[in-house]
């Protein structure tokens, strides 16, 4: 997402929030190399009860490579679908299983800077295109209640325990 950056106009900016001690000290160098120190921030972890703040504070949210490892699906992306705001999303195995390319998100090619720029700029020059990707987003989300979840893995205990 950073070097994708310096492709996207000048008023875009990336805001990482979640930062964990160094963790982000490669992305803001590389930053400060692309010359887009100015437009990258990250910020520290935030308690649970600030975590929509932020999330009802961006135009669009992105899920980066978080979902790339096997058995690793980033929760976040449940938030996302019921925040009313595009996304674009790393298109990893975990997290196509809920994120539809085309329909409720843009799904990109995580270590493609082209892909992550052209995905962003779809959603800033097409508004028509953002509102059906956010109302998808929330009709989908109702898929992923507690509840909704809780009844598909008993379903899935039963059928493998009547095999």
């Amino acid at each position: 997402i950073i070097r994708a950056l310096p492709l996207l106009p000048g008023n875009v900016i990336f805001v990482g929030v979640g930062k964990k001690g160094n963790e982000t000290e490669g992305l803001g160098k590389l930053a400060d190399e692309l010359g887009v120190a100015k437009r990258a921030y990250f910020l520290p972890w935030v308690s649970k009860d600030k975590v929509a703040d932020y999330i009802l504070a961006f135009d669009i949210l992105a899920i980066p490579s978080a979902g790339a490892r096997i058995g690793n699906s980033p929760t976040k992306m449940f938030e996302y679908l019921v925040a009313g705001r595009p996304i674009v999303a790393a298109n990893t195995e975990a997290i196509a299983e809920v994120l539809a390319l085309g329909k409720n998100s843009i799904l990109v090619d995580y270590k493609d800077s082209n892909s992550w720029a052209e995905a962003i700029l779809k959603i800033l020059n097409d508004s028509s295109l953002s509102q059906e990707l956010v109302e998808q987003a929330k009709k989908d989300a109702k898929l992923y209640t507690w509840e909704k979840r809780g009844y598909n893995i008993y379903s899935f205990i039963m059928a493998t325990i009547k095999k």
